[in-house]
């Protein structure tokens, strides 16, 4: 790697970090692993130098600050093996990024103090999306979407699944991977207990 300085600025959640933050590690990258509680994120993102779109998260690279976080975790998960090198299983793990990217950024049109569409984002709207994974899992031979062992696609999927249904949303049903895909629902308890997941997945 010839870079010669890592930082991934980020909240203290797996989310949106996830991804980068595993495959960083599986890769052996020495990285500062920048965590900011909300209040401390506040002043620094006044300040504009941390982040070009001014949120989170962002990977720092010999003083360069890139964001969006599908990129970011690609290029890590390149570095460590992660990402497939034959064009079109990249656009299947792509796609699978992509459609998780999709649903995550659907949360934005419902309300908090309108638990209806909390509620309907996880009965109505999630499941189209669930059984679309479910497909391409399927497709992938049903245990990891990179095939036999995990990569980066996983983790998204895993961030995605595992955030939502981890009660940070409010109203959002806890349930609802198992009720849109118990087949999803079977494959995060996979991804845990993969080697990728025990050895590089903790802190989230």
């Amino acid at each position: 790697m010839a870079s010669t300085s890592v930082t991934l600025h980020y909240f203290p959640l797996g989310a949106r970090g996830f991804a980068t933050r595993v495959c960083a590690r599986s890769a052996g990258i020495p990285f500062e692993d920048k965590r900011y509680t909300f209040p401390e994120w506040g002043p620094v993102k006044a300040e504009g130098k941390v982040a070009p779109l001014g949120q989170l998260p962002v990977l720092v690279v010999d003083n360069v600050s890139y964001c969006q976080s599908i990129p970011m975790s690609v290029y890590v998960a390149k570095l460590g093996g992660l990402y497939p090198t034959d064009a079109l299983e990249q656009l299947k793990v792509d796609e699978v990024m992509g459609i998780t990217d999709e649903v995550w950024n659907k949360i934005g049109a419902t309300k908090s103090d309108d638990p209806s569409t909390r509620v309907a984002y996880g009965y109505d709207v999630a499941p189209k999306y669930l059984q679309l994974l479910e497909a391409r899992l399927t497709a992938a031979g049903g245990k990891f979407f990179h095939g036999e062992t995990p990569g980066v696609a996983d983790c998204w999927v895993y961030q995605w699944t595992n955030f939502f249904a981890s009660g940070f949303f409010d109203h959002v049903p806890l349930d609802f991977v198992e009720k849109g895909s118990p087949a999803i629902a079977a494959f995060v308890a996979r991804f845990k207990a993969s080697e990728l997941y025990v050895t590089h997945g903790n802190p989230e």
